[in-house]
């Protein structure tokens, strides 16, 4: 027997009971709902404002309105006011919300995009693009598509914030009873310098618990607790890293190899740049075609940081970086002549192009990353990149038990369960099924 879900009184006896393919649309169909109410409020704040009837009881601003009748914080009236004001300008942006082809956080990204105004006028024109990423990318991925497309949208402002944190990075100590905090602040290309140093160092903090625990567990050892947590393990790593440190005071020639993601247009154009203006690298301000490319203006370290013009020129002219050459799909094809293989090259490409889990929801990224075959080799999978993906142990086992599917596309990573539906598609309307 067969029973209809209603998203406006969802009987959970009724959800239970569904497969598990059902089970997402239900819950996708209550998200449409909730997009749908969030837009509705959106318009009615848009004609209140419009219209200024907010007056009649004293109130001097929509956003004291807003405030008032919503019992909610300053922050939360402003953002609220902003989105009505971005679905004005943005009306497929919308739509998508109303009929749960994106969620509440793909409207953040593109609040926060609209928020700039020296970006303001230029997101109608783009608005297709960013809406298809929006649809088609997990949340992280669409993030960098932003950070990526607002670096091309406003790139004085961009230049601006990153000289900003290069002039005004520091360190902070910080005792607070029994307790100590270290913060650090500055560029984000010091940042990834600094990272794969502590990366390291992780790492062999995470060899050495692991055989620890193969020491006191044997063959047993797998599943069983580490003796450390991830963040115990990095502190240990930092620790360790300051009592190397310990025996000199003397600064270091050492170059650094920083992995940096670009396209060979926004090289030329940054190294051109950066003579133009006398090393000043100040940018030319020419966003070029934006929908030419997903990896349009692209310029970011490893982790996904946004990286000025300014700096990539300087990296590139003193050979520290590690030329990235992908296709469409993301894969690896060509690591450039300052290769790193401490794992060997099939690991190096495959983690280059994303070091997360591709398990939904899941996405975690630590040193623990496993790279698995995505067509098993007992069933003559090929050892390369193409056939390979990253997963956290747990995930990694879960997908082999379950027999799970995972295939990748230009949109990203695809779980299918053996009935070959897909776990939680991405940009599907919930009304069509």
């Amino acid at each position: 027997m067969s029973f209809e879900f209603d998203p406006l009184h969802p009987d959970l006896r009724v959800w239970v009971g569904m497969k598990a393919a059902e089970r997402d649309r239900a819950v996708c169909a209550v998200n449409a709902e909730i997009g749908r109410l969030t837009v509705a409020r959106a318009a009615m704040i848009r004609e209140c404002d419009r219209t200024q009837i907010y007056a009649e009881d004293c109130f001097r601003t929509v956003g004291q309105w807003v405030r008032a009748v919503g019992n909610t914080s300053r922050g939360t009236a402003t953002y609220l006011v902003q989105m009505s004001k971005m679905f004005a300008v943005l009306p497929k942006v919308a739509d998508a919300y109303e009929h749960g082809m994106i969620g509440a956080d793909q409207v953040r990204q593109f609040v926060e995009l609209w928020a700039n105004p020296r970006c303001r006028d230029q997101l109608p024109g783009s608005e297709e693009f960013l809406l298809e990423c929006a649809r088609t990318f997990v949340l992280h991925e669409f993030k960098e598509v932003c950070q990526a497309w607002e670096l091309g949208a406003d790139p004085d402002g961009s230049f601006k914030e990153h000289e900003a944190a290069r002039s005004s990075r520091g360190a902070r100590y910080e005792t607070i009873g029994a307790w100590f905090r270290l913060i650090l602040e500055g560029d984000s290309v010091s940042g990834e310098m600094m990272k794969e140093v502590l990366d390291a160092h992780v790492t062999a903090e995470l060899m050495a618990d692991l055989e620890a625990r193969t020491a006191e567990y044997g063959d047993d050892a797998d599943g069983q607790p580490l003796r450390r947590t991830h963040l115990q393990r990095m502190f240990d790593a930092v620790t360790v890293i300051f009592m190397k440190a310990a025996a000199t005071t003397d600064t270091t020639d050492r170059e650094p190899l920083v992995v940096l993601f670009t396209t060979p247009k926004d090289l030329e154009d940054a190294i051109r740049d950066y003579f133009a203006s006398g090393g000043a690298g100040a940018p030319s301000g020419d966003l070029g075609d934006p929908t030419e490319s997903l990896r349009m203006r692209l310029c970011q370290t490893r982790s996904g940081a946004p990286v000025s013009t300014r700096d990539l020129a300087i990296a590139a002219l003193r050979g520290w970086v590690q030329r990235v050459v992908v296709d469409p799909k993301g894969h690896v094809i060509n690591l450039g002549r300052k290769s790193r293989l401490f794992r060997g090259p099939s690991r190096d490409a495959v983690l280059l192009t994303g070091d997360r889990c591709n398990c939904p929801g899941c996405h975690v990224r630590h040193d623990g990353i496993q790279i698995d075959h995505l067509k098993p080799w007992q069933q003559f999978g090929r050892t390369d990149q193409d056939n390979a993906g990253p997963d956290c142990p747990p995930c990694n086992r879960i997908k082999h038990i379950g027999h799970y599917t995972v295939k990748r596309d230009e949109t990203g990573w695809h779980w299918y369960r053996p009935d070959d539906t897909e776990i939680t598609p991405r940009g599907q309307n919930p009304t069509e099924h």
